[in-house]
């Protein structure tokens, strides 16, 4: 068979094959002369050639720079779009209500008798008592306490000792200034102090009458607002 006649054939089948429309094809002439020469050519052969008529498909032209078209698993392109990511909302936290501080206290002796008590603001006002009850020589417990002393009694502890902020007072019985000694406690003493006194008033309210309730309920809860931060 003739090569030509082959690849011919070939290149049919294989567009047939392909899908090709008859539409598409182009029909081809081969001429056989007297000798059995063939030839091959787009128009009919002369009367004395033996005519065979084939219809030849084109194949298809890929054009180098049309680009390949996209796979499935072709990821999508990037988006040009100059539009920005919508943000994402902003959860506005409410921040938490700070705990209430207890209030300083400080923890003040007498000078006089000993006696402490607890103080809010630290401060003292200055008073005077009778030399004698300090330990001042010059001046016997007897004059301190006696008739001279006009306390009425002969030894410390049994009647109030004597307190005055006069200047003429002080001049004429012979008392010498003092003032309170105080010092700062720390916040857990102060939340035990706190505990102390809502201990306290919660004894007293079961047997308080209306008007010392009016009095006790509202310190009752502010103890206990204050005592949330201990």
């Amino acid at each position: 068979m003739d090569v030509r006649n082959l690849l011919l054939r070939s290149c049919t089948a294989v567009a047939m094959l392909a899908g090709a429309t008859l539409s598409d094809a182009q029909t081809i002439y081969r001429c056989v002369n007297a000798q059995g020469d063939i030839t091959y050519q787009d128009r009919p052969c002369k009367a004395d050639t033996k005519q065979t008529v084939e219809h030849f498909v084109p194949p298809i032209r890929v054009n180098p720079e049309t680009p390949p078209t996209a796979s499935f698993d072709t990821p999508p392109p990037a988006s040009t779009s100059s539009e920005q990511p919508a943000a994402e909302p902003v959860v506005e936290m409410t921040p938490p209500k700070p705990l209430p501080v207890p209030p300083p206290i400080w923890f003040c002796t007498r000078p006089e008798d000993g006696s402490r008590y607890v103080s809010h603001d630290g401060a003292t006002p200055s008073r005077w008592v009778p030399a004698g009850i300090l330990g001042i020589p010059g001046k016997s417990l007897a004059q301190t306490y006696g008739p001279g002393g006009g306390g009425g009694v002969s030894a410390p502890g049994v009647k109030k000792v004597p307190k005055s902020t006069s200047p003429r007072d002080r001049v004429a019985a012979d008392l010498i200034e003092v003032h309170d000694e105080c010092e700062p406690g720390t916040l857990d003493q102060a939340c035990e102090y706190l505990r102390d006194e809502l201990m306290t008033i919660e004894k007293k309210l079961p047997r308080a009458f209306n008007a010392e309730r009016a009095t006790l309920e509202p310190r009752r809860a502010e103890l206990r607002h204050l005592l949330e931060g201990c």
